[in-house]
């Protein structure tokens, strides 16, 4: 006979096998050493002792540096004042525009009056008098005087910051984090 094959009722088979996974868990807990293991909360399986590796997350922030730039720097500038007498108004005019001297300078009513519509001195609404030699002595019908202005500088602000790393947290390769 070659092989022979013993079939028993499933039943017994069944209960035979239990009998041996309780047996061997009773001889597992008399020979292995006793170690405490943490407390296990519903049906959820052991789990293995885990020594976090953290390792830094970085991120980056702009940190604002706001600055003055100067454009054009402060500066002093030249200026000369006209101070001119209208004889057809009677009226002195102060102006800073060289245009406006020249025009006086030119007109029939500004300092070329005195040759088209004064024919006697004494009729000059500037004239003063006559000084010790006979002599016609009037006001000056123009000054000029010059001076200079402070001129402050052209600047603007600009934010010439930068950017800067941190860490924002820490994490672990399990995917915990802190």
């Amino acid at each position: 006979m070659k092989d022979r094959v013993v079939v028993e009722d499933k039943v017994d088979v069944e209960e035979a096998a239990s009998a041996n996974i309780e047996s061997a868990k009773i001889e597992s807990t008399k020979t292995a050493p006793t170690e405490t293991a943490p407390a296990q909360t519903g049906s959820a399986p052991l789990e293995q002792q885990h020594e976090h590796n953290w390792a830094a997350h970085t991120n980056q922030r702009w940190v604002s540096k706001i600055v003055t730039v100067v454009d054009e720097p402060e500066r002093y500038e030249e200026y000369t004042i006209f101070k001119i007498y209208w004889y057809n108004t009677g009226t002195w005019e102060e102006t800073r525009d060289p245009d406006r001297f020249r025009e006086w300078a030119y007109s029939e009513y500004g300092s070329l009056y005195p040759f088209y519509h004064i024919e006697r001195m004494e009729d000059n609404p500037l004239f003063l008098g006559y000084n010790e030699l006979g002599q016609p002595s009037f006001i000056g019908d123009h000054v000029l005087w010059g001076g200079y202005d402070f001129i402050p500088a052209v600047t603007h602000e600009e934010d010439q910051g930068y950017y800067e790393t941190y860490v924002d947290y820490y994490y672990c390769d399990c995917g915990a984090t802190k």
